[in-house]
């Protein structure tokens, strides 16, 4: 049986749940990223999208792959394609971008085939293509490509 709270106790956890609302990743995505009538605002930036063919998505950190989530949600189909590296067992739903699984905190090979991944994508996309980059905790270690690794092209 639970115990019955006090006012103040139930208050507390109020704002205790409300805070723990406020930084959910799609909340935070949100509060700073908007689609309206074909104009994408990224914080004080404002993008016309009609003007753009096909957007990238790249991306670091633990959960930069629910971030992924929520910008396929904004953009659809506007975005062509993306990748991004996230810590095992931190996997999304994503439809569009791919979400390589990789080590964290220990980088590993899979996180260095990402980073071989996400420079071959940067390479593709052309310079009047717009690419969105999602980073979060932990990219320090999901985004790595050490010197004299097999990748020197």
């Amino acid at each position: 049986m639970m115990k019955q709270l006090n006012p103040v106790q139930t208050h507390a956890r109020e704002i205790f749940y409300a805070g723990l609302r406020a930084v959910e990743t799609d909340v935070c995505m949100r509060r700073h990223i908007c689609l309206a009538g074909g104009f994408l605002k990224m914080g004080k930036m404002v993008y016309y999208l009609n003007t753009y063919k096909d957007i990238y998505v790249v991306g670091f950190g633990k959960v930069s792959g629910f971030m992924a989530v929520t910008l396929e949600e904004l953009l659809g189909e506007r975005i062509k394609a993306g990748i991004v590296n996230v810590r095992y067992g931190y996997d999304a739903p994503c439809r569009i971008v791919k979400i390589n699984m990789a080590g964290h905190p220990i980088p590993d090979e899979s996180g260095i085939k990402g980073t071989i991944e996400i420079i071959h994508l940067l390479r593709d996309a052309r310079e009047s293509d717009p690419v969105i980059c999602l980073i979060s905790g932990g990219g320090s270690a999901l985004f790595e490509l050490p010197y004299g690794s097999m990748f020197r092209r």
